[in-house]
């Protein structure tokens, strides 16, 4: 993939991101009270549209049911938590333990 800067054939060490997503309450808060219905003690939607969000089904035949609301709102916090860990994350202890999406966009490849 010469965007990233991954050549055919060649061995390179490559830098690969899973998110988890689960449901902050930083995030939950922050959605306005007529949207999320309120939240619960784990900071999951009242709403019942809302409920099982972000622990959607990945399951391919329920995908077509899930309503546009729902699909949007994965969209945002999926946009939140990036932006939360674009300089980085660290454990309780002060551990780096993602450098940050800032670096993994912000670098330059050998196609620049």
């Amino acid at each position: 993939n010469p965007f990233w800067g991954v050549i055919a054939e060649q061995t390179q060490k490559i830098n690969l991101t899973l998110i988890y997503y689960n449901m902050p309450k930083k995030f939950s808060e922050q959605v306005p009270l007529n949207v999320s219905g309120g939240i619960d003690e784990d900071g999951i939607f009242l709403n019942p549209e809302f409920r099982s969000v972000p622990h959607l089904s990945p399951d391919g035949l329920d995908i077509i049911q899930y309503s546009k609301a729902e699909i949007n709102l994965m969209g945002h916090l999926g946009s939140w938590m990036v932006d939360q860990a674009w300089d980085g994350l660290k454990s309780k202890d002060g551990k780096v333990v993602f450098d940050g999406f800032g670096k993994i966009f912000t670098n330059s490849t050998p196609y620049d």
